[in-house]
């Protein structure tokens, strides 16, 4: 429902009016970052158009279509996302909606990444191939089972890639009362000419207030634990999801050890964590090194602000602001690029003892005023 997505009062207004004006595009493209609630605002827009007791605010939550809308078995609904080959399987998406819709219940707001540990695909590939596409065209050249739309999201479609082009004349002409809602996070790998064919509607990320005051209302959290989850989230509303539910917690003090051995192993310890570090596997290795970037980028504003940050927990607290003290602008900038390349190298496979060992002795250099 649109009372549950905070803010974008603009975007819901707009999509309300497309329907009591009934100027509803057969294609429309949710375009933004992700985490920003494009997909949470599809399912909004497909149970608003849907609902057999709609009011001019939103739909009504207990009807037929509403409840099956929530729980994502409406037999007119279909969905599209990408998947891993499995053997003896098509690899198509219902082949997966079990897992679709566990992803959906942990987080409405969902990632790839979650979406890849649920499917358990640390080092496989995802895409939506042709079979899928053959599924898209022959699923809704049926009729209708009694709404009055057919209605097909494709969540990421980045991941069609050049098998798009099967899907062309069917979004350009689909069959009668039949409605395409893309949902993407950016559309350099979408082809042009299904961007062509598509209204696009910009959704921008959260700001930190709208996801402060979601965290209160929706978690109870005391404001300063609430703020902590906004900043930390930087606008991603899946983040929020998986920091309130502890997800990244652990990662907290891993991270500043990591830093204080880097720069000081007395006892021999940094190669010992650098092996816990290899086991967390692909996907806990970039929550962590994303959690460090945001710790660093704190440390930045903190000293250009020349005041205590706000909203952190009071590990992190102290610790960024000891070490943003210790630590010049020059080398915040050096460790923030360093995380990056190395979330880099994290996302193409590189070895992770090796990789976690050279990043440690570069930033000792950096800690200890040697340039990177």
């Amino acid at each position: 429902m649109f009372n549950k997505i905070p803010g974008r009062e603009n975007i819901k207004r707009e999509l309300k009016n497309m329907v009591s004006e009934n100027r509803i595009p057969h294609a429309l493209l949710f375009l933004g970052p992700e985490g920003n609630g494009g997909l949470a605002m599809a399912f909004a827009f497909v149970q608003y158009l849907l609902c057999t007791d709609k009011t001019g605010e939103d739909s009504c939550g207990n009807c037929r279509n509403c409840r099956r809308i929530q729980s994502h078995t409406h037999p007119d609904l279909h969905y599209t996302f990408p998947v891993i080959s499995r053997k003896s399987q098509l690899g198509i998406s219902s082949e997966f909606y079990k897992e679709w819709r566990e992803l959906l219940a942990q987080n409405p707001y969902p990632s790839i990444n979650q979406w890849m540990n649920i499917l358990e695909a640390e080092n496989k590939q995802f895409n939506i191939n042709k079979n899928e596409c053959h599924q898209i065209v022959r699923q809704l050249s049926l009729k209708s089972v009694e709404a009055p739309y057919k209605i097909q999201i494709i969540w990421l479609p980045e991941y069609l890639g050049k098998e798009g082009n099967r899907l062309l004349k069917i979004i350009e002409e689909p069959p009668a009362d039949t409605l395409f809602f893309l949902v993407a996070q950016n559309t350099e790998n979408i082809l042009n000419t299904i961007i062509s064919r598509c209204q696009i509607m910009n959704i921008p990320s959260f700001t930190d207030e709208e996801i402060k005051a979601f965290a209160q209302n929706q978690w109870q959290l005391s404001e300063n634990k609430a703020q902590s989850v906004a900043l930390l989230a930087e606008g991603n509303m899946s983040v929020a999801y998986n920091i309130v539910a502890d997800e990244t917690d652990e990662l907290t003090p891993l991270f500043i050890k990591w830093m204080r051995l880097a720069f000081q192993d007395k006892d021999g310890k940094l190669v010992e964590l650098v092996n816990e570090m290899a086991k967390l596997g692909r996907e806990r290795q970039k929550q962590l090194l994303s959690l460090g970037l945001r710790l660093l980028r704190m440390m930045l504003l903190s000293r250009m602000a020349g005041s205590k940050p706000e909203g952190l927990e009071e590990s992190e607290s102290v610790f960024v602001q000891k070490m943003g003290a210790f630590i010049d602008f020059d080398g915040l900038s050096q460790l923030v690029e360093l995380m990056d390349e190395c979330f880099y190298a994290v996302e193409r496979n590189a070895n992770p003892k090796i990789l976690f060992l050279d990043v440690s002795f570069k930033i000792n250099g950096i800690l200890r005023g040697v340039k990177a």
